[in-house]
């Protein structure tokens, strides 16, 4: 029997989660804590979570990458001054390797944006914010949803979980839409 998310809908099949989430040893109950942790943030603490999250894979994968040389060296590459020691360079180099398609880097440089926005300006960040919307809306921009009135909040979570997935994926490069 399939678990269904009850605020997302994402439906998880007993045993049959994608391969990208086998590989990286996540499973269902994993998958259902996180979303389910996802459900008692702030729209500023959901959007600084998923950023996050990429965050940390996005790294983990480079520490794969570049897991030559000594401890010395590859502690420089990530420290906040070596070429991999921000989100901002970590996106780009896994784009310019050719691990990120275009799309999927826009998308992740756009999610990058609006959490730089909620870790460090002051005023209150929530999606009913016509400033802060207007990114969030921008952000989600190529998830089609088949009903049109699901609300913001629900599509950014949806959109953070794909751009997850395909980051687990460690190559998967979605060129069309990833829904």
């Amino acid at each position: 029997m399939a678990t269904t998310h009850k605020d997302t809908g994402l439906r998880i099949q007993p045993g049959g989660l994608p391969a990208e989430m086998k590989r990286a040893r996540k499973t269902e109950a994993d998958v259902n804590a996180f979303l389910a942790a996802l459900d008692g943030e702030s729209d500023r603490g959901l959007i600084l979570t998923l950023g996050a999250i990429l965050d940390d894979m996005c790294k983990e994968w480079l520490e794969e990458i570049f897991s030559a040389g000594t401890d010395g060296i590859r502690k420089e590459l990530f420290s906040f001054n070596g070429p991999f020691g921000t989100f901002s360079g970590r996106t780009k180099a896994l784009y310019c390797l050719g691990k990120l398609s275009e799309p999927l880097f826009k998308d992740i440089n756009k999610l990058r944006e609006v959490r730089n926005d909620a870790a460090h300006k002051w005023a209150d960040f929530n999606f009913t914010n016509p400033k802060w919307r207007a990114k969030v809306e921008a952000m989600v921009s190529r998830v089609e949803m088949h009903d049109p009135n699901l609300d913001l909040r629900f599509r950014v979570k949806f959109h953070g979980w794909m751009l997850i997935v395909s980051v687990l994926g460690r190559g998967v490069k979605p060129d069309a839409n990833p829904v």
